[in-house]
């Protein structure tokens, strides 16, 4: 896997796997797994191209609200990095004695910090998937674990392999009267990697890795529709989901449709790159995020006409970057960003064997 970069926000250190500082577990190894592992015949995960950051916000050794302080932390850095998706199978409802717990009530989008948390890094454009919980069925409320509660985030419930609501699966309504969860997907007996055996798989039930199997659909959508917002995202996702008709409390609007989800947004002009041929190769920019210039360098196996033009986050072409002609080899391209405003840019880098758009992050 492209694994970019990684933080234990509970230790303060670089290392994210089992060691002797506080939190353990197999619980990451299994979720990333879930969305990004690739072994052909044993498990292939929804976004097993995508590059990865990893953060550890939980500590296994208690259950206190220190731990939404370091979610936030997490989320805050994943942003830094230009992070276009989050995948988080955490949610907080009960704490240890004596801190002060949640009750269902509170599950109203507003009131738990890591909640309001989610809705911000939404706002500066990540598409923030969570699992909405493992509590069951209560008849007479909401089961929901924050920030499972915020309308932004894109709540995920689990079903079995037979399209049935899993048992454990958290429901809504939230405790303002919003449908939640919002989507569902594979989490009974899902295949994951052994944490235990290197080259063993196994299973895992929960809606711990519904919630990456969905967060994988969504990046593969975003890979193709580049510039739609993460709302936009969530609609597409939730109106053609296989309950979209009469969405409820148990299963939100339904169990994903990924092809359709994608063919319900239309394509704009810097969506139309979406191959790039052997022969011809970019790689990714160099600083990003970056201010005020970045470099991207391709390789191309014989001569070309390479042009290369900036688009905005709305679509909008800003300006051509360069438009010439290049030998067999490789090279680079410079781009200056000094007269432009903070915010995504995408750059498009068309030649006569393929296309390819890289999302850029400019920050000033």
């Amino acid at each position: 896997m492209t694994i970019l970069n990684k933080w234990d926000f509970v230790n303060g250190d670089g290392g994210v796997g089992d060691s002797l500082d506080m939190g353990s577990g197999d619980h990451g190894t299994k979720v990333l797994s879930a969305i990004g592992g690739y072994k052909p015949g044993k498990l292939i995960g929804p976004a097993y191209g995508a590059s990865y950051l990893l953060a550890k916000t939980e500590n296994t050794d208690s259950e206190t609200p220190v731990e939404e302080d370091n979610w936030i932390a997490a989320i805050e850095w994943a942003d830094s990095l230009g992070a276009d998706v989050a995948t988080s199978s955490l949610g907080y409802l009960e704490y240890d004695d004596p801190s002060q717990s949640y009750t269902w009530e509170d599950m109203d989008g507003n009131t738990a910090r890591i909640t309001r948390a989610a809705d911000l890094a939404v706002g500066k454009g990540i598409a923030v998937f969570v699992s909405a919980g493992n509590e069951g069925l209560e008849l007479s409320h909401n089961t929901l674990g924050a920030p499972a509660d915020r309308h932004s985030v894109i709540s995920v419930g689990a079903v079995d392999a037979d399209g049935d609501r899993a048992d454990f699966s958290s429901v809504g309504p939230t405790a303002d009267g919003r449908i939640k969860p919002d989507i569902m997907a594979m989490g009974q007996s899902v295949r994951v990697a052994s944490s235990v055996n290197p080259i063993g798989y196994t299973s895992s039930s929960g809606t711990s890795f519904s919630c990456p199997i969905a967060a994988g659909a969504g990046a593969l959508i975003l890979s193709q529709r580049r510039n739609i917002s993460p709302v936009e995202l969530a609609n597409a996702l939730r109106s053609t989901a296989d309950n979209s008709v009469v969405p409820n409390r148990e299963y939100g609007w339904g169990i994903i449709n990924a092809f359709d989800a994608l063919q319900s947004i239309p394509a704009t002009n810097i969506d139309e790159a979406t191959s790039t041929p052997a022969g011809f190769t970019i790689f990714n920019n160099y600083p990003n995020p970056f201010n005020p210039s970045t470099r991207i360098d391709f390789e191309i196996s014989e001569n070309s006409d390479i042009q290369a033009d900036l688009y905005n986050s709305a679509g909008e072409k800003v300006v051509q970057v360069v438009k010439a002609h290049y030998a067999a080899g490789k090279h680079s391209i410079q781009l200056d960003a000094s007269n432009f405003n903070s915010g995504v840019y995408f750059l498009k880098i068309s030649s006569s064997r393929g296309a390819k758009v890289l999302k850029l992050v400019l920050a000033k």
